[in-house]
């Protein structure tokens, strides 16, 4: 059969609607089994397989699943003797996950493209209830598509995502069904398709309508804690970009949904967000991340809150969080004009500017917690209990002390001074700190009188180290 038949079986799928118009002919059953076959050839041989996909099998499948709807069936002639149309369709799905099975293979189902856009409109469509019977097309498609979509930045599952944008909301909303085999399906799905997308493109922009901000925080845990996991010497670069590119457009959306509203960014937090957020800023150098992160921080005044709670603990994640930020970007200062305002869109895309809006960000929170004494002491107390308060005063004098010198630098370039007085050029206007520079310098005074005020002999040694520094950036 499979060096004979399988051409002709091929060729029956294909031009079925043309040939079977005789009645008496229960077509969708000698459909079913043309089907049937090619599976059973498929199961247990990948060079079978190979035979079916080169003969168009792969077509003849997607195309019987879009066309074997009860209209379609009906208008075209067919016998219903017995078989349904869901029958067929589901043979249909039966061979494509044979066929799927094999690695060697999927590269050339999904050159078809036509089968990864039929499965997953099979999967917008369906009843909720047919997920869970694994015997049903729905569940048969889904399986076709964890295998197919692993792939996430092959063009036609890319092509497929974004024509069906839908699919986004309906696996969001399948993340809370009650069967733990469909959630996790979803799941996995919804992490391929968001791979499979532009941030800010049509799948991320279907989820933030919708409302889902709690899956959207889904895809990025699931996306940051793959990073964590495999970020080390032995990790897969291509498989760590893709998380990296995951995690961004994540971050994007639930940026888009907290600067509409100061709900959302609520949902963030009670969905888990925040401590994703300070993992990818802190550890892995996010810009995007970053950038929502001040966006939830600053709608919620979460910080404050939660320095303020008690002895100011529950702050502590966020705080060890912005000072690994500093140790980690302090040289982001533009050694042309000391200048850290960045353009945030190109922020992910070049690493100094990316530094630089982590850099803001950090700098911009710590600022925030300095606005009254109590937050300033308390701050005081929590770098001193996490033993990060010597690190943050270092790295807060050198921005102070880095912009002071390029500031210099500057002004020699701009020529020598005129007798009595300034410097030609333009420097007879005082030069303006940076929003950044000026909030690491309202940081590094308020942890210096505030380790004064708290009388700390083990801050005191570190005060004084870094006050050299701070004085001379000043």
């Amino acid at each position: 059969i499979a060096e004979r038949g399988v051409g002709p079986l091929v060729d029956l799928l294909l031009g079925g609607a043309k040939h079977l118009v005789d009645p008496r002919v229960d077509s969708n059953r000698l459909l079913a089994d043309a089907l049937s076959t090619l599976k059973n050839l498929a199961e247990n041989s990948e060079a079978h397989s190979r035979a079916i996909v080169n003969a168009g099998g792969v077509f003849a499948a997607a195309d019987l699943m879009d066309s074997q709807g009860p209209e379609t069936v009906s208008a075209g002639g067919f016998g219903s003797h017995g078989v349904s149309p869901e029958t067929v369709s589901m043979v249909a799905l039966e061979l494509l996950g044979s066929l799927a099975k094999w690695t060697a293979i999927r590269p050339s189902i999904l050159e078809c493209g036509a089968a990864t856009a039929s499965m997953l409109s099979l999967v917008v469509q369906c009843p909720d209830e047919a997920l869970v019977d694994p015997r049903s097309p729905a569940s048969m498609a889904v399986r076709g598509l964890e295998a197919l979509m692993a792939d996430p930045k092959h063009p036609s599952v890319q092509k497929a995502v974004s024509n069906q944008a839908a699919v986004g909301p309906r696996l969001a909303g399948l993340l809370t069904h009650a069967d733990k085999k469909v959630r996790s399906s979803a799941a996995r799905l919804l992490y391929f398709g968001a791979a499979a997308s532009e941030s800010g493109g049509a799948l991320w922009q279907a989820l933030q309508r919708s409302g889902h901000t709690a899956a959207v925080v889904a895809v990025l845990a699931t996306a940051a804690l793959g990073i964590k996991a495999g970020h080390g010497p032995n990790s897969a670069p291509g498989k760590l970009k893709e998380q990296m590119h995951v995690a961004a457009g994540a971050c994007a959306t639930l940026t888009v949904g907290c600067h509409r509203s100061g709900a959302k960014a609520v949902e963030v937090i009670n969905a888990g967000g925040l401590n994703y957020l300070v993992l990818l800023c802190s550890v892995h150098q996010l810009a995007e991340a970053a950038t929502c992160l001040a966006a939830v921080i600053f709608q919620t005044d979460v910080h404050r809150a939660a320095l303020q709670d008690g002895d100011g603990a529950a702050c502590d994640l966020l705080i060890e969080g912005c000072v690994k930020m500093l140790a980690n970007n302090a040289h982001a200062v533009d050694e042309a004009s000391g200048d850290l305002t960045v353009d945030h869109e190109s922020a992910s895309t070049e690493q100094g500017k990316g530094g630089a809006v982590l850099l803001e960000v950090a700098v911009g929170i710590l600022a925030s917690l300095c606005e009254s004494d109590e937050l300033a002491l308390k701050l005081n107390s929590r770098l001193a209990a996490s033993d990060t308060r010597r690190e943050a005063l270092v790295h807060l004098a050198r921005i102070a002390e880095d912009t002071a010198y390029q500031t210099s630098k500057s002004s020699d370039r701009l020529g020598p001074k005129s007798e009595g007085g300034p410097p030609q050029g333009r420097q007879d206007e005082p030069s303006a700190l940076s929003a950044t520079t000026s909030n690491a310098l309202v940081v590094l005074s308020s942890l210096l009188v505030g380790g004064q005020a708290c009388g700390s002999g083990a801050s005191s040694g570190a005060s004084s180290g870094a006050s050299s520094g701070a004085s001379s950036g000043a």
